[in-house]
């Protein structure tokens, strides 16, 4: 069977919803408030997590950071299990960290961070998120790096 993850306001949040077959009745909604203004899901190699962006939200409900001295707080990566709805959170720094991409062995993601002053191409190990590598350091000459993609194919 295949499968859709979108995000959107079925419900009073926005939420990152998946959807069996394009059945609208069997909507699961697989963040349930826990994240702000999820976005960018994407399904892991195996279809089994998602990988997506969004805001952290405090346990009462509120958005962490959002009346901190830093000012407006940033975007954090977060993987949700499709099956059992466990929210794991990746990334926790005052940058924005956005547009996740797994890489073929489903073990690291690819994300868009400005953690370091601006837009870079940052690859998060699973297993060691607190190490993530900047694969594009340009601090010498700073430029936005984003969206980034992943082919899995053939060269040829």
């Amino acid at each position: 069977p295949s499968r859709i993850a979108f995000t959107g306001p079925l419900n009073a949040d926005e939420d990152l919803w998946v959807v069996e077959d394009s059945d609208t009745t069997g909507l699961l909604n697989l963040t349930e408030g826990r994240v702000f203004a999820p976005s960018y899901p994407r399904w892991s190699p195996d279809g089994t997590r998602i990988a997506l962006s969004g805001y952290a939200r405090a346990p009462g409900g509120a958005i962490e950071g959002l009346d901190g001295p830093e000012g407006a707080p940033g975007a954090e990566i977060f993987v949700v299990d499709v099956e059992t709805r466990e929210l794991t959170r990746l990334t926790h720094n005052l940058g924005h960290d956005q547009t996740p991409v797994w890489l073929p062995d489903g073990q690291s993601l690819l994300i868009a961070s400005d953690r370091d002053g601006d837009f870079d191409l940052w690859l998060l190990p699973l297993n060691d998120p607190e190490h993530p590598i900047n694969l594009i350091d340009d601090v010498g000459d700073p430029r936005n790096d984003d969206t980034p993609d992943w082919y899995w194919g053939p060269t040829d």
